[in-house]
């Protein structure tokens, strides 16, 4: 849960238009593009993510609709699914380096 929680979080406080957190939560099915999200403000969401959670998202500049066509709920999923493949390789990684 503390990965939606901190998505969430990140994702309301990019936000032009006041979006309560609690209220963001509650509506996993809000597409990124009704919250007034600009591309800069995609990118910030994108980087904050990454550095808030140790994770690489995969993000091209010239396609910000992969992210703002997503909803809150989607962006949680890609991120949870991309954090699990990282703990299933990182035993691997690290014997690999033994």
């Amino acid at each position: 849960m503390k990965v939606a929680a901190t998505v969430i979080s990140i994702i309301a406080e990019n936000c032009e238009i006041g979006t309560d957190v609690s209220d963001l939560a509650a509506r996993m099915d809000t597409r990124l593009e009704t919250l007034d999200l600009d591309s800069l403000a995609m990118l910030e969401i994108v980087f904050e993510i990454e550095e808030q959670l140790n994770v690489e998202l995969p993000f091209d500049p010239a396609k910000p609709e992969e992210y703002s066509d997503a909803t809150v709920g989607d962006i949680v999923q890609r991120v949870e699914a991309i954090l699990a493949r990282q703990s299933q390789s990182a035993p691997e990684s690290d014997a690999a380096s033994s």
